[in-house]
């Protein structure tokens, strides 16, 4: 959890209430990635130093960079905070014996050949050797639980799926249709699935409503799940410079943030300066005289 605020609370000269709210923060294992230091403070003017905005991580073992950029439209500095280390969280396997079902049905051919005693304790020896001879190792990933959005109809439609799938991988069969029913029923339980989704997470929304802390808790519950990284790689160009490392790039951001407030106010002297007024009027005469004058003579004025 990553909390950006101005929390109105001076960290750098705190009070009662200041005090609380940071002993608030460390007995929820919350940490404050501020700098308390008045040369990082977050609002300055020409008398005082404060730290009221500032970023509050509940991810305890993750490593952050953090920039304090000024801002030519406020008083207050804008804070760019990038996460240089995340935790990764690995999923637990173990492994366990399956059954080779095309290698088991192999066997089984060479059995029907080779049975000449017709018993049935050589013929259950010879069942317990395939299945011990088509024994394979396998590696099962144990999953966080699953949520409440997993009813019976989405374990029915897996189900069906996963049936039609091995009946499309046994050697002995070759029927088109189950081609066609394997394809529809990967789309129906895709279907099944979102929509199952939408509807759970819609009503547990609907039940936090007013309810901050319960709401905070279902957001981090569902920050926990794994995020596929689809963006490219950090690449910055400035000028004939190509710039990838990721601090380089921050450090970068700071200063085309520092300084963008002064090249644009010189900017624009450049090219509107202020000395445009039309010279004083000296003669009485025309102060009491009032004349029409058109849109573009007042434009050029103001």
């Amino acid at each position: 959890m990553l909390i950006f605020g101005d929390f109105n609370y001076d960290l750098l000269k705190p009070n009662t209430a200041a005090r609380h709210y940071q002993l608030t923060l460390k007995e929820n294992a919350i940490q404050i990635l501020n700098k308390i230091d008045p040369d990082y403070c977050t609002r300055e003017t020409n008398t005082t130093r404060t730290i009221l905005d500032h970023v509050c991580s509940s991810l305890q073992q993750n490593e952050f960079h953090l920039v304090l950029i000024e801002s030519a439209m406020a008083d207050h500095k804008q804070i760019f905070l990038e996460v240089k280390k995340c935790q990764q969280f690995s999923v637990r396997q173990i492994q366990y014996n399956a059954i080779d079902y095309t290698k088991l049905y192999t066997s089984f051919q060479l059995i029907s050949e080779d049975n000449d005693d017709h018993t049935y304790a050589s013929l259950e020896r010879k069942i317990l050797t395939c299945l011990s001879n088509s024994k394979i190792k396998k590696i099962k990933f144990l999953n966080p639980p699953k949520q409440d959005w997993i009813n019976r109809d989405v374990i029915d439609a897996i189900n069906k799926r996963n049936k039609l799938w091995q009946l499309k991988n046994r050697p002995d069969l070759t029927n088109i249709n189950i081609d066609e029913d394997l394809d529809k029923q990967k789309k129906l339980v895709t279907e099944i699935i979102q929509n199952s989704k939408t509807n759970y997470y819609l009503k547990t929304f609907n039940t936090c409503i007013n309810k901050p802390a319960k709401m905070w808790n279902l957001i981090n519950s569902l920050s926990i799940n794994k995020i596929k990284n689809v963006l490219p790689p950090i690449r910055l160009q400035i000028d004939s410079k190509v710039i990838v490392d990721e601090t380089e790039v921050c450090e970068q951001f700071n200063l085309y943030f520092s300084t963008i407030g002064l090249n644009l106010a010189n900017e624009i002297l450049s090219l509107y300066p202020i000395d445009n007024m039309p010279p004083l009027v000296t003669n009485k005469d025309e102060i009491t005289t009032f004349e029409p004058v058109s849109i573009d003579e007042v434009d050029k004025i103001i």
